[in-house]
């Protein structure tokens, strides 16, 4: 769960800090990684479990044929359990192209990465004159919910299932590497 700074002792020593902006082609790519994590598993069970519905209502509409029966009640079943496949198969890809969107409204932003011995802190770095607050850091510690994902051109930053972050790997020299992925154990 994210939690609020205050919470930290300040007997913690900072082990890297890091300021870092992340270029959309990442984003786009670590946002795909989480969905492939967390959220399009799910999607494909809703999916088949949909085909297999509207199979399902095929055979009963194909019988009750046969039979000389005409099944209206089924074949606007089977519809509707395509158009719900359709609609479980393509949602993860059209919140994927949405949120990407809204990346582009941020994507100059800078952010700051501090690892410490039990937890990684994130915020938001100030640039000129902010019209906004910027949010408060988030504090992930490190625990059980707490998970590392390491992808060829980034860093997935897990907090159970719902909070992520994105560390590009081009940031940090092979010393610095090494400190991200201690924080793995």
């Amino acid at each position: 769960m994210t939690q609020i700074n205050k919470n930290l002792p300040a007997s913690q020593s900072c082990r890297l800090q890091k300021d870092y902006s992340i270029p959309t082609d990442v984003f786009r790519d670590g946002y795909l990684a989480f969905q492939k994590k967390y959220t399009l598993p799910h999607s494909r069970i809703q999916t088949a479990f949909f085909i297999i519905l509207a199979v399902a209502f095929s055979v009963v509409s194909i019988y009750a044929g046969f039979q000389g029966k005409i099944q209206y009640l089924s074949y606007l079943l089977i519809v509707l359990s395509l158009a719900s496949a359709v609609k479980s198969w393509y949602n993860p890809r059209k919140l994927r192209d949405s949120v990407c969107s809204a990346f582009q409204s941020i994507a100059d932003s800078v952010y700051r990465v501090q690892f410490f011995p039990r937890s990684v802190e994130f915020s938001t770095i100030e640039q000129g004159e902010v019209e906004n607050p910027l949010p408060q850091k988030s504090v992930l510690i490190i625990d059980s919910d707490f998970n590392l994902l390491e992808y060829d051109r980034f860093f997935l930053v897990l907090s159970g299932k719902s909070v992520f972050y994105i560390l590009p790997k081009e940031i940090f020299n092979q010393s610095e590497l090494q400190i991200v992925r201690s924080s793995l154990n």
